[in-house]
């Protein structure tokens, strides 16, 4: 009976740590995300730099694939070391996953999609094939507005890679 009720009481301790582990995560989410959307803010907030987006990227990889759109968002206003890490981050999600970044990106505004796409460009030489093939299968989709940023987003990166295949 005695090692019943300590067997509980341990089995009840697990549940609110991991209870805890979980909530906290959630608040540290939610505070990366708040801290990402004030770098759009002017003058920037002190709480915006690229530790946030490196935190969501990794929930992203993680699974969390909702985090796709305000890691997008932020691009638009992002400067120095924050432009390097979500540059990275999208050139890796447009290698594996064309279709599902272009998408993301197809509602933003033209502006807004020419600067993310320049971010993705920076790439090596195997993976601007790559990505090259795949944008071009994206941009005969039929979904106009999806093809168009497609095209688009195509033309930014060959634009950038152009002095590279010299």
């Amino acid at each position: 009976m005695v090692h019943r009720l300590r067997f509980f009481g341990l089995l009840v301790a697990a549940s609110v740590t991991c209870a805890h582990a979980f909530g906290q995560a959630q608040l540290d989410r939610a505070a990366a995300l708040r801290n990402l959307k004030s770098c759009s803010l002017r003058p920037v907030a002190p709480t915006c730099d690229e530790r946030n987006a490196e935190y969501l990227i990794g929930l992203y990889d993680r699974g969390d694939l909702a985090l796709l759109r305000p890691l997008i968002n932020a691009g638009s206003y992002s400067d120095g070391a924050l432009s390097e890490v979500l540059g990275d981050f999208y050139s890796k999600v447009l290698w594996k996953r064309p279709r599902t970044f272009v998408a993301s990106l197809s509602s933003r505004s033209p502006h807004d999609q020419r600067t993310v796409c320049m971010l993705a460009s920076e790439m090596g030489r195997n993976q601007l094939r790559s990505v090259t093939r795949s944008l071009r299968n994206v941009s005969s989709s039929r979904e106009r507005r999806v093809s168009k940023v497609a095209r688009m987003c195509l033309a930014e990166i060959n634009r950038a890679n152009a002095s590279n295949s010299r």
